[in-house]
């Protein structure tokens, strides 16, 4: 439990936003990026359609890609669906 704690206020004064829901990795092309928000255009998944839809990001995780990039995104499907962390595209 103490550790628990510890990581929640570590998680806290460091700024991270702790999403809860369902974790899926989905193909995508980037669209767009600004600040702390990410548009991907990207493929269906049982969890989710395709579409192009804006996600919240880490301004910090943001600054490793590029607009137009094709990326494996890992995003938290929720209330407040996040972008948490990126891969080199599935081949096809």
């Amino acid at each position: 439990m103490r550790l628990f704690l510890l990581f929640l206020g570590i998680s806290t004064l460091s700024g991270c936003n702790l999403t809860s829901g369902t974790s899926i990795n989905i193909d995508a092309t980037i669209v767009d990026i600004n600040g702390s928000t990410i548009i991907l255009e990207h493929d269906s998944a049982p969890e989710l359609s395709a579409s192009t839809q804006e996600f919240s990001i880490d301004p910090n995780l943001a600054r490793r890609v590029t607009v137009g990039e094709k990326v494996s995104a890992n995003i938290i499907i929720g209330e407040n669906p996040q972008v948490i962390g990126f891969a080199a595209p599935a081949a096809h």
